[in-house]
């Protein structure tokens, strides 16, 4: 009998949290946030063909790539590896046995 009055209030317990997620379920549907102090710079227009173009004004968001660099990668790696080969190397070298 005690058993079975402590797998019903397990149980009880079990169930109250996992029936209460039904309740204050936000919508899956997008909902846009409008931050007052940055103003929508970007629209979305449709064309006659049926497709869409972006227009955006204003300064580039953080996720917009940046101009390419000013050395390219290969000479950074050659320009690195010459400075490895320079720099002083070790006299013992340990090998786990």
């Amino acid at each position: 009998m005690k058993n079975l009055i402590a797998a019903i209030a397990i149980a009880l317990a079990l169930a109250g949290p996992a029936l209460s997620q039904h309740v204050g379920v936000r919508p899956s549907d997008p909902q846009p946030i409008q931050v007052t102090s940055h103003p929508q710079t970007a629209t979305v227009q449709i064309l006659s063909t049926g497709g869409t173009t972006f227009t955006a004004s204003g300064e580039q968001s953080a996720g917009f790539p940046t101009p390419p660099p000013k050395e390219s990668l290969g000479d950074a790696a050659r320009r690195l590896r010459a400075e490895h080969a320079k720099e002083p190397k070790s006299d013992m070298l340990y090998t786990n046995q």
